[in-house]
């Protein structure tokens, strides 16, 4: 696949670019984890069709096969090893990412990005903008970088094919990101509201975007972002969490704010403690203890190896003496 098709969505300061993270929880069901696997398009969208994934071992033969939903990422179950996986969905090319499975108390995430079918989109971007060999090769280079964690490097190449497509939003969505993990958010912003201003629809922008407004407290503003956001990829759990703690923030919106929380944990089939742990927040804010309480404790209960459980224990132990901890 192109480099620019492997673009990751990067919400801010809530979400790392990585092809493994910490946001499946895992099982343990004859010593295999839990993958979770995100399919999305160039925007940050999910198909609107199903897509089908296989998962196959590098070294053993192991091999499983499944279909996302409609609003639902694809969860298989393999022993720990390396791994290959690829993506087949209608009206995209075929799509592929290693992955490597580390063992039990682990989690792996994988976010497979899909490019248009064959045509007349060949070397062009989502926008239909020409995409050159060169370039491709320059946007590889900054995405390589951004996995190793250097971030001065891929800012440097990200800069330099902003220079070369100066009208290509997804570039400028990347170098927002290399420039945000150089904690550098006001550079950031002008590149996240350059594509957004290119590409209104940008999802991931949006996301980026009204993170960075939170974080500023500018919360009238981030509310606003982040509801085009929601119109534009309704399907990501990342975008309601954000959302919740907009709404959270505003103080006089706590049922939005709850509803978004519960679409986050719904979206995310429970699996994600963060989210959980926001709607229980939310919860006990509304003056209802006894659900937060349950909420948190289901937490526990279900995702003990997540940190969250560790943060919802904090809390209900505050409740016990009269209330959670708060968040700083």
């Amino acid at each position: 696949m192109s480099a620019l098709s492997r673009v990751r969505t990067i919400p801010g300061f809530l979400f790392l670019i990585s092809v493994q993270g910490s946001l499946a929880s895992w099982v343990c069901s004859q010593g295999s984890v839990a993958v979770t696997i995100a399919v999305r398009d160039r925007q940050g969208a999910t198909p609107a069709t199903p897509a089908n994934v296989r998962v196959y071992s590098n070294n053993t033969g192991y091999e499983v096969s499944t279909l996302t939903g409609a609003t639902s990422d694809a969860v298989v179950s393999v022993p720990p090893g390396e791994y290959t996986v690829e993506v087949r969905c209608e009206g995209y090319q075929p799509a592929r990412e290693e992955v490597r499975v580390a063992p039990l108390g682990t989690e792996t995430y994988v976010m497979v990005m899909l490019s248009p079918a064959q045509g007349d989109t060949k070397n062009r971007d989502a926008k239909g903008m020409v995409v050159t060999p060169q370039l491709q090769k320059i946007v590889a280079k900054g995405l390589d970088a951004m996995r190793t964690h250097d971030c001065g490097l891929a800012e440097k190449h990200f800069a330099k094919g902003v220079q070369m497509a100066p009208g290509n939003p997804d570039l400028a969505f990347l170098l927002g990101t290399a420039e945000f993990c150089l904690q550098h958010p006001d550079l950031a912003r002008r590149s996240f509201e350059r594509a957004v201003s290119l590409d209104p629809s940008h999802s991931g922008a949006l996301l980026a975007l009204g993170e960075i407004q939170l974080a500023a407290w500018e919360t009238s503003a981030a509310i606003e972002t982040l509801e085009k956001a929601q119109s534009v990829n309704n399907s990501d759990w990342r975008v309601h969490v954000a959302l919740a703690n907009a709404y959270w923030r505003a103080g006089h919106r706590l049922k939005d704010a709850e509803a978004q929380a519960a679409l986050a944990v719904k979206l995310t089939n429970e699996k994600t403690g963060s989210a959980r742990l926001l709607l229980g927040e939310i919860q006990y804010a509304e003056g209802n203890a006894a659900e937060a309480m349950k909420t948190w404790q289901k937490l526990i209960d279900d995702l003990p190896s997540d940190p969250a459980a560790a943060t919802a224990k904090h809390k209900l132990a505050g409740t016990a003496h009269g209330g959670p901890q708060k968040n700083p």
